[in-house]
């Protein structure tokens, strides 16, 4: 993946370099600039922002992101979505239980059947568990001898490969089971502590961002997972760039933990009281036992 994400970075970086810089100065500025050409990508990024009007302040991961409307632009995603128009036949085949629905799909599908009336919360664990464990990882490079060739979900189902399909497998999964596109978005990212580039999926549930990973069996906060440094990130019709720097990591780890603070708090206001009868009844039942234990004693002594 390495070559082909240094190659689109460069072109994200000289497409966007003017955008990232004014959105840089507002964030180092603390305000949000009230001009209109600022406003478009500075609104969710003021030092500390606001969460009763903005829910989410920041990108995934904590970045400075912009949108655009070029989700065909990645090639790779591109063909993904071309083949799954023909993919899709495959699927009403293993509904029919028609034989060219492979065993490794027709599982897949029986899985998506019966989360389809679970929580969403719970379908998040249950996909990434699955799909973590559908296929075996393989490198792109011994598999196909050639880096970044992103599968469907059937094609890396009934072979193997690498962390970008086990992130398609999990996009497509959800949104069969009724996530929207706006949700959803596969990030490709580098990790910093291993020094290697790395794809994941991440999905926003209220005002959380989970992040769906081949190296953990259950969804992580994206706050929790700051090793990872977003690059870009796609769904079917956007795509995302991302900018990270020291500035804006200490304004994001500042903003979430002012965020959890303040749940803390909600959460302590929000708890009943011990009820007062308890505490009474707790105090009586002291009392009984104590004029029981006195009433024994001069019955003994009386006897003796």
């Amino acid at each position: 993946m390495g070559a082909f994400l240094q190659s689109l970075s460069l072109r994200l970086y000289a497409k966007h370099f003017c955008v990232w810089i004014l959105s840089g100065a507002i964030l180092i500025a603390g305000a949000v600039s009230t001009s209109a050409s600022a406003s478009a990508v500075s609104t969710h990024f003021a030092s500390r922002p606001d969460t009763k009007k903005q829910s989410l302040p920041f990108g995934v991961f904590g970045s400075l992101e912009f949108r655009t409307n070029g989700a065909m632009s990645i090639a790779g995603w591109n063909n993904v979505l071309q083949r799954m128009k023909r993919e899709r036949v495959m699927y009403k085949a293993c509904l029919r239980e028609d034989t060219s629905c492979t065993p490794a799909v027709q599982k897949w599908r029986q899985a998506l059947q019966d989360l389809r009336m679970k929580n969403q919360k719970t379908q998040l664990t249950a996909i990434n568990n699955f799909i973590n464990h559908a296929s075996p990882y393989r490198e792109d490079k011994s598999h196909f001898g050639r880096a970044d060739l992103w599968q469907t979900p059937a094609e890396f189902l009934s072979g193997s490969g690498d962390c970008e399909d086990y992130a398609i497998a999990k996009f497509f999964s959800l949104i069969e089971l009724g996530f929207t596109n706006e949700q959803l978005r596969i990030v490709v990212v580098h990790d910093t502590k291993r020094n290697l580039d790395h794809a994941v999926l991440a999905v926003t549930l209220a005002d959380e961002t989970y992040i769906l990973d081949n190296l953990h069996n259950t969804p992580v906060r994206d706050d929790q997972l700051l090793r990872y440094a977003p690059v870009y990130s796609v769904n079917l019709t956007s795509r995302w760039g991302h900018v990270v720097t020291a500035q804006i990591r200490n304004q994001y780890v500042a903003f979430v933990a002012d965020r959890d603070n303040t749940r803390k708090q909600q959460q302590i206001a929000a708890a009943p009281p011990l009820p007062e009868r308890q505490e009474k009844s707790a105090t009586f039942m002291t009392s009984d036992i104590a004029d029981n234990i006195r009433g024994r004693f001069w019955q003994l002594t009386a006897i003796a």
